[in-house]
């Protein structure tokens, strides 16, 4: 007789361990697992079947208000059709590798069909009061400077919020080509990033000034050399474009990673080079920036119709 649904579950989540995936990604597994456990309690591995799977990812929303008592702010937001693709995506690869080690037979996974959420920019205006306005306060201390620091990285490298967090003073590589080396992109992925030229002098005066302040090698922290909160990436944005008088615009990180990579394939760069400076596993991620093309870039593409410089002309009726 097989393992017991939760013993197996824990030989996946060391197997995660030893494969290094982030500690993120492996709770997103462990919420899948707990979620599926609560749907069927005393369920074995060997036991599991499509009409097990189809049940659950039907159920997710009851299946979350039972399993989460604890998180009632979660539980009143509803399951979007991304989160459940990516819960029956978590089962997939569970059940994939349980197949491989002779727990459970192969099984045909339902994925649920989903649409991905818009992507929110921010307007080229937003993005240059919000940068002038913490460059403008970047004299006042050092605590500033590191704030128009981040608001630059956010805007001019596509990286992630986590990927910047993590950035340390020895992975700002100035040489004949200065570049960024993230250490621990999505996947654990290390990757390195071309520095943008308006970001070479910027970067060069805040790693001075950090080492002349004997703070720790970690970029953002000014007290231990532990990393900061992820939070405070979004609380350091929002202050300053509220500061500097903007409203309606999007101020989680993401928006300038969004911003940023948008703006590439506006500018027709090619789709290996934005795959490989946004840090994107799969081509089809990148291919996504241009299906969601802004409404400027649609009016452009209709009006750049010219069949060898034709026009049409007007009929008086």
């Amino acid at each position: 007789m097989g393992p017991q649904f939760e013993q197996t579950v824990r030989q996946y989540l060391d197997y995660l361990a030893a494969c290094r995936r982030s500690p993120r990604t492996t709770v997103g597994y462990a919420t899948t697992f707990r979620y599926f456990a609560a749907t069927f309690p005393g369920l074995r591995t060997e036991e599991i079947s499509e009409d097990h799977l189809t049940h659950f990812l039907a159920n997710l929303d009851s299946v979350r208000v039972v399993a989460s008592r604890d998180n009632s702010s979660r539980r009143d937001r509803p399951i979007t059709g991304l989160t459940a693709h990516g819960h029956a995506r978590n089962m997939r690869a569970f059940l994939r590798w349980a197949h491989k080690r002779g727990y459970c037979g192969a099984i045909d996974i339902p994925m649920p069909s989903y649409e991905y959420p818009e992507m929110k920019t921010l307007p080229d205006w937003a993005m240059r009061d919000l940068l002038a306005y913490a460059a403008q306060r970047a004299t006042h201390s050092l605590g500033d400077m590191r704030n128009y620091v981040l608001v630059s990285l956010l805007a001019f490298t596509a990286m992630r919020r986590g990927e910047i967090l993590a950035l340390s003073v020895d992975d700002l590589l100035f040489g004949t080509d200065p570049s960024l080396r993230i250490r621990s992109g999505k996947g654990r992925r290390e990757r390195t990033v071309p520095m943008h030229s308006a970001l070479v002098g910027i970067l060069r005066d805040y790693a001075r000034n950090l080492r002349a302040a004997g703070v720790p090698d970690l970029m953002w922290s000014q007290q231990t050399d532990r990393p900061v909160n992820p939070r405070w990436a979004y609380s350091i944005v929002h202050r300053l474009a509220r500061d500097a008088g903007l409203e309606n615009v999007p101020t989680n990180p993401h928006a300038f990673r969004h911003t940023a990579i948008t703006q590439m394939v506006e500018n027709h760069e090619s789709l290996a080079a934005v795959q490989r400076v946004a840090g994107h596993g799969s081509i089809q991620t990148t291919l996504r920036y241009y299906v969601h093309a802004s409404n400027a870039s649609r009016i452009s593409a209709v009006n750049s119709l010219s069949y060898g410089g034709s026009a049409l002309v007007a009929v008086a009726s």
